[in-house]
């Protein structure tokens, strides 16, 4: 893998920064994170290449669905429930009507977000570069994803009323540029979702946390203030920004946190009967929320401090 070295905050270009505060290893090599004290934005100290990152993605990033139907199956259950809210969320925040509205996905992945628009009679259009994960939407949804990188799309193609980018940011080299390009391609009136974690201050948690969670693949991770600059760099109108958590109400926030970090990373801990037994009393209560009130996450006040895996930042992002 080659590397492009940053020596500055790329979204502030402030020098002031926490330098090796966690290390990833997602990439197959040891990589250094950074922390910038003035946005809070976490970044790679050394960048991957373009071309590394879509053969990744293209070839390697699904591979553990590919390869165990369960972890496949636990986590398109966890995404359907997500993708529910998210399409609640966007209709509240859409000024448009939505009869024959159009969206465009980023990062589709197997197509589960899409498939709650397709259904509701939306024109939808999906970019995944996995074979695996399009040849899985194809099957589940009927839906033909395309082998795209979303800055190919041109506004010849056509105008959107909404531009998704659910956890798909985070993901990416130059997420400027992206929201940039995306406006580009709105309609009057469209808006552009975006979401992706929220991340702990260094600190709020131990080091050993910190590695924990940002041993992923995701290249940037944010905060507040990063996510509002990201829309400042961006030359674009942030019409909300909102926190969102799994609804877990009848767990104390030591249990809720631990239930979250089982859904997300797939971990249990040393006491494996009694996190199982809190996992499955975790689920039914998603599973309650979820069926009974269409909403298996809820908002949180954006001040709160950081709440487990599964925090995450929701941004409305318009052009006017």
């Amino acid at each position: 893998m080659k590397d492009k070295t940053s020596p500055k905050c790329p979204f502030c270009d402030s020098s002031i920064l926490l330098d090796n505060v966690a290390r990833n290893f997602a990439f197959k090599d040891s990589h250094s994170i950074s922390f910038c004290t003035a946005c809070e934005l976490y970044f790679f100290s050394k960048m991957p290449s373009k071309f590394y990152l879509e053969n990744y993605y293209s070839k390697e990033y699904f591979s553990e669905f590919d390869n165990s139907f369960l972890r496949y199956w636990s986590k398109s259950w966890l995404a359907n429930i997500r993708a529910t809210n998210q399409y609640k969320f966007i209709l509240e925040n859409l000024k448009a009507n939505t009869k024959n509205s159009s969206i465009l996905e980023c990062g589709s992945s197997d197509g589960t977000f899409l498939n709650q628009f397709k259904k509701n009679g939306w024109s939808v259009k999906g970019l995944e570069f996995s074979l695996s994960m399009t040849r899985r939407a194809k099957k589940r949804f009927n839906i033909d994803l395309e082998s795209l990188d979303i800055m190919e799309i041109s506004p010849k193609n056509g105008l959107f009323d909404v531009i998704a980018l659910p956890h798909v940011l985070e993901h990416m080299l130059d997420p400027v540029s992206i929201i940039r390009h995306c406006i580009t391609l709105l309609k009057p009136n469209g808006i552009i979702f975006v979401e992706f974690p929220y991340s702990p201050l260094p600190s709020e948690v131990s080091s050993d946390m910190l590695n924990d969670y940002s041993d992923s693949t995701h290249i940037y991770n944010f905060r507040i203030k990063s996510s509002e600059k990201l829309v400042n760099l961006s030359n674009s109108n942030m019409n909300s920004l909102d926190r969102y958590f799994y609804n877990l109400p009848f767990l104390s926030s030591a249990k809720s946190f631990m239930v979250s970090e089982i859904l997300m990373k797939g971990y249990i801990g040393k006491n494996k009967f009694i996190s199982l037994i809190y996992l499955f009393y975790g689920l039914v209560l998603i599973n309650i929320n979820h069926f009974l009130f269409r909403s298996g996450t809820h908002q949180i006040d954006i001040n709160e401090s950081w709440k487990g895996f599964g925090d995450n930042i929701r941004i409305i992002i318009s052009n006017n």
